[in-house]
């Protein structure tokens, strides 16, 4: 905005400075005109006045001549009409009386000529009155017209070094344009490869969903229609179940199993997205374990249900041939005190690890997941006022990042059929829940 204006004052300036100039040029013309007029109206009276007292001056000759003739008692009768230029037939008193009526004709013009004269004069004095005007009024027009250049001339000087200001301004206007240019070209340049990265990583990732969802398919619906272990035998008071699984199929004391009359009645249900294994007619806990058997007890009878030799076990946490990865996210409230802490999470990743789990480092889906567990649900942040503090501001926004995360997450499992579970569903599965 700054140049702009700039722009718009020497462009008034240069126009002041061109109509200026012009007035100037005409006022000196006029002047220079005025004087010449005046200069010629005086010479052709100084002519003419010349011209009256030449007239004059021989006018006064003859009457001098013709007083001389007239006054002088001894000139001859020849003398006389020699001087008068009269033949020896003219008549002298006829002359004399002609030049004594050319001398009253003299003395008439002589006192015309002699008005004429000082009227002349008296128009000289006029003349050269206004003339004197005249060149003072042209002096002082011609010293208003230089004072009045000087004045334009300062204009043009200031103009000019407000030129070479604005050809400063712009060469560093330029450069700061060219240099901020160059900067936010490498800037983008930077993002778009950081995009073409994270299009990559993101193509790996759809390519790894991909095989994970046709993985779990394979699985026959979900991981937990999968019979883990089945009964062998049972002791004679039936207190001690006998499984065929043992520490090479990497099963540990504590681990806790569902039982199924045969694999058809092993089934899941569906809530909110989340695969959810129904409950067997029994639970039993691992107590014993050899290399190729183990002992377990039970721990959960359902009313009017047996457990039988050949009965199937299964939980969808463990496998005797595959290490399940689990995606651990969010905050957990272990103790049940309300309050989701990191702590906690650690307590969540350690049960996964006692069951031979794999827990996977990140927050993103990743194609060798095979369970998701989330902690509590972000609730939603109550917005900040117009006087909130940055931290304030701050606090405001990480909570809304964690509640898209989380709901992100749950969403990219549904597409990609991945079974969601909650820190109860875990106790459940891992034999601390539900007794």
């Amino acid at each position: 905005m700054a140049t702009r204006s700039a722009g718009t004052g020497i462009i008034a300036t240069l126009v002041l400075f061109v109509v200026t100039t012009v007035g100037l040029l005409v006022a000196v013309v006029l002047l220079f005109n005025a004087k010449g007029a005046v200069e010629r109206d005086r010479d052709e009276r100084v002519n003419s006045l010349r011209t009256t007292q030449q007239q004059l001056s021989s006018l006064e000759e003859t009457a001098q001549t013709a007083a001389q003739v007239l006054g002088t008692s001894s000139i001859s009768e020849a003398d006389l009409r020699s001087t008068l230029g009269l033949s020896p037939s003219d008549r002298a008193s006829a002359a004399i009386a002609a030049l004594r009526r050319a001398g009253k004709d003299a003395e008439a013009r002589i006192a015309e000529l002699q008005s004429q004269l000082e009227q002349a004069q008296t128009s000289l004095e006029t003349e050269r009155e206004a003339y004197a005007d005249a060149r003072t009024t042209f002096d002082n027009g011609l010293s208003a017209a230089r004072a009045e250049i000087a004045s334009i001339k300062d204009i043009a000087d200031q103009f000019s070094a407000q030129l070479d200001e604005l050809r400063g301004q712009f060469a560093r206007t330029s450069e700061d344009l060219s240099a901020e240019f160059e900067g936010r070209r490498t800037e983008l340049e930077e993002q778009l490869e950081e995009a073409h990265r994270v299009q990559a990583r993101l193509t790996d990732q759809v390519s790894q969903l991909t095989e994970t969802a046709n993985r779990v398919r394979a699985r026959a619906q979900d991981a937990s229609t999968l019979v883990d272990a089945h009964i062998v035998d049972i002791s004679p008071d039936g207190t001690t179940l006998f499984l065929d699984l043992g520490r090479r199929d990497r099963l540990r004391p504590g681990m806790t199993f569902e039982v199924y009359t045969d694999a058809t009645q092993i089934t899941t249900a569906s809530a909110g997205g989340d695969s959810v294994p129904l409950p067997g007619k029994a639970t039993v806990e691992v107590t014993r374990v050899g290399d190729t058997t183990s002992q377990a007890r039970v721990v959960r009878l359902s009313p009017r249900a047996a457990v039988a030799s050949r009965d199937v076990l299964a939980n969808p946490l463990y496998s005797p041939d595959h290490e399940y990865a689990f995606l651990v996210h969010g905050l957990f409230d272990v103790d049940g005190d309300g309050l989701g802490t990191e702590g906690e999470a650690d307590i969540v990743r350690r049960r996964i690890a006692d069951w031979n789990g794999r827990v996977l480092d990140g927050e993103g889906i990743r194609g060798d997941v095979d369970f998701i567990v989330v902690g509590i649900k972000p609730p939603p942040a109550v917005s900040p006022s117009a006087s909130a503090t940055d931290l304030e501001l701050a606090q405001f926004a990480r909570r809304e990042e964690q509640r898209e995360k989380y709901e992100l997450l749950l969403k990219a499992a549904a597409e990609a059929q991945i079974p969601v579970l909650n820190w109860n569903r875990l106790q459940v599965l891992t034999g601390d829940g539900g007794r």
